[in-house]
Formats: structure tokens, C-alpha cells, sequence
């Protein structure tokens, strides 16, 4: 295993988390990246870790990069209450029965994804997705109502900046808000959404970009009706009215 030391944070990152909160990351990371930028500094390894409190207190824990090992088999899984690892949707209306089975998402990329729930890649018809563990464990139990389109470029904006948080809030807000579950999500986006991010933040993007389900284009209005047609599925997420489009025979899910 790699050698691992504690940073605190000098300033809000948001692939580990908010300035004064306290990580354990490898060595290798500290010294090359945290250190040289000005990100973070070292301190006692025997500093309390504690998590990032977040904004709203009825989010789930989450657990961070920190929690995890250098491999997915070495992923501590104590509490954790994991999902087999293969089983089969329970499925509304007229969408087949399949089997789906996950596994983690590599440990070396997770510090290219916001800090927060553990990530794991869902396999569906030779495809793999990314989601969270928490999302995963919900379509274990409930039952999958559609595939829903997400016009990423409009969630992507966080009290009117763009950020990829907003991207990971529908993981949760589907998983333990919604009415209804939805799987698969497909992702649209403009490609100027990219331009616009804070430098961290195009790495995040370009990982989240890698897993299926996901569609750069120029103008992304237009694709995501075009996308809920070819993956036949009503269900549109986004807090956009698309004024200029006919909706009608479309469900607008607003966050």
C-alpha cells in the first residue's frame, strides 16, 4: 500500500472537500499536487478525520477518499450493507427484466470525482454507468420505472455557477426523493458547460464524460428530446421549461 499522510485543506477544493477539513490522501498525491499548489498542508497523521459537513443536514454521511484502500478488493465494507453483486432489476410498466451486476469504480480515479459517496460502475447491456453506492443499493430494492434524459448542462449549476456537484445531487435526489425510481440516467450537455468550469472541475467533468450515458454536443436542448425518444422514455430532468419545444407526451422532472 502507499505511503498515506494527513492534509488539511487552505482553501474550498472540490475533489476532497471545503477549506479546514482534514484528509488522508497517498504521499505521492500531497507532495506532487496538494503541497506545490498551495491546496493543502500536512499534518499529524493522528489528526481526527472528519468529513466535510454539508449544507443540508439531511444528506446522508458520506464516506471519502480517505476511507478507501488502494484496490477494490481491499475496500473496507464494514456497515456498508453492499448489494450482490449481480441481481435482477425489479421493473413498472413495460420495460424488460434484466440482470445487472457493479463493481467499484477503480480507486486511482476517485480523486478525479467530488468526495462524497463511494462510486461504482453499474453494468446493463454490455454498457457500464457510473453511479453512487447509495443510488445502486436503491435499485436493488425499488422498482425501475423508465430511463430519464438529464439536461446536464442546466442541473450543472449551482446558486448560479456551474459546478459538477449539481451533477451528483440527481444521483441522490432519484435514489431518496423521488416519487419514482429511474434507470438508466442519460446525460446531455452542451459542450461550452465545459469552458465554463473552474480548472479542478474540467477533470471531474472529462472522468464523469468516460462512463455510457453521457453526450457532448453543441446544443444540447434539442438532443435531449431526440435522446428520450431513441431510449424511449417521457421522463426529462430539468429545471429548464424548454419554452420552445413541444413537450407535450413529456414529463418534466424538476429538482
Amino acid at each position: 500500500m502507499s505511503a498515506r499522510v494527513c492534509v488539511r485543506l487552505l482553501k474550498d477544493f472540490s475533489v476532497l472537500g471545503k477549506a479546514g477539513t482534514v484528509h488522508v490522501v497517498t504521499k505521492k498525491y500531497a507532495d506532487e499536487y496538494l503541497l506545490r499548489e498551495n491546496i493543502a498542508r500536512i499534518v499529524p497523521i493522528n489528526t481526527i478525520y472528519k468529513p466535510a459537513q454539508t449544507l443540508e443536514p439531511q444528506v446522508r454521511p458520506t464516506l471519502g477518499i480517505g476511507d478507501l484502500k488502494t484496490t477494490p478488493v481491499e475496500i473496507s465494507t464494514k456497515g456498508l450493507n453492499l448489494p450482490p453483486m449481480r441481481f435482477r432489476l425489479k421493473t413498472a410498466g413495460d420495460l424488460p427484466i434484466q440482470t445487472v451486476s457493479w463493481e467499484w469504480v477503480e480507486p486511482g480515479r476517485l480523486r478525479l470525482l467530488p468526495r462524497g459517496n463511494i462510486y461504482v460502475k453499474i453494468a446493463y447491456g454490455k454498457r457500464s454507468f457510473l453511479a453512487t453506492l447509495e443510488y445502486l443499493k436503491s435499485l436493488t430494492s425499488r422498482k425501475v420505472r423508465k430511463p430519464v434524459v438529464i439536461d446536464g448542462s442546466n442541473v450543472g449549476w449551482s446558486s448560479g455557477e456551474p459546478s459538477v456537484l449539481g451533477l451528483f445531487d440527481v444521483y441522490y435526489y432519484i435514489a431518496k426523493r423521488s416519487d419514482q425510481f429511474y434507470f438508466p440516467l442519460y446525460w446531455v450537455f452542451d459542450r461550452s458547460f465545459r469552458r465554463t468550469l473552474w480548472w479542478e472541475e474540467k477533470k471531474i467533468f472529462d472522468e464523469f464524460c468516460r462512463y455510457a450515458g453521457v453526450k457532448v454536443v453543441d446544443y444540447a436542448d434539442r438532443e435531449v428530446f431526440e435522446m428520450a425518444k431513441s431510449v424511449k422514455t417521457p421522463y426529462i430532468l430539468s429545471n429548464d421549461r424548454f419554452k420552445e419545444f413541444f413537450t407535450e407526451g413529456y414529463v418534466r422532472i424538476c429538482l
